[in-house]
């Protein structure tokens, strides 16, 4: 998993608008008056539901799921009522959300196996951080 982990955070560093990359241990839910990263920040967890046996071996096929969460800090608004200029400022979390997605899916990683995005689901929160999980699938031998 470490190899996983390391080469998915070396691709997120191409991307100069991510501020902090780090393994998601549970840093927007543990704080007292603010989180202890950096924003805009990329927190990536990675499991693994489904290994095979292959053969009589001890190798294993093993399906991998790697959620990036991209959080944000909320300052400006993005209502229709607000300034264009204020608005495009605070849709700009779109364009980083779009910048994972150019770099990481449809990609061969450290694996040798593609890397494929399922899902971007949005976050609740109530302390003004803007959270999207960003799911990606793989496979990997092991």
């Amino acid at each position: 998993m470490k190899h996983l982990y390391n080469g998915i955070a070396t691709l997120l560093q191409q991307i100069p608008s991510i501020r902090w990359i780090d393994l998601d241990t549970g840093q927007l839910e543990y704080f007292s008056l603010r989180p202890g990263v950096d924003f805009p920040a990329a927190l990536i967890d990675i499991s693994y539901p489904q290994c095979d046996n292959i053969g009589g071996t001890g190798e294993q096929r093993c399906s991998v799921n790697i959620n990036i969460r991209l959080a944000f800090e909320v300052w400006s608004e993005s209502n229709m009522s607000a300034p264009d200029q204020v608005r495009e400022a605070s849709l700009n979390i779109y364009d980083l959300i779009n910048d994972v997605k150019l770099k990481l899916h449809n990609r061969r990683i450290i694996t040798g196996e593609t890397l494929y995005r399922v899902s971007i689901a949005s976050e609740k929160r109530e302390d003004g951080i803007k959270v999207f999980s960003v799911n990606f699938r793989t496979k990997t031998t092991e």
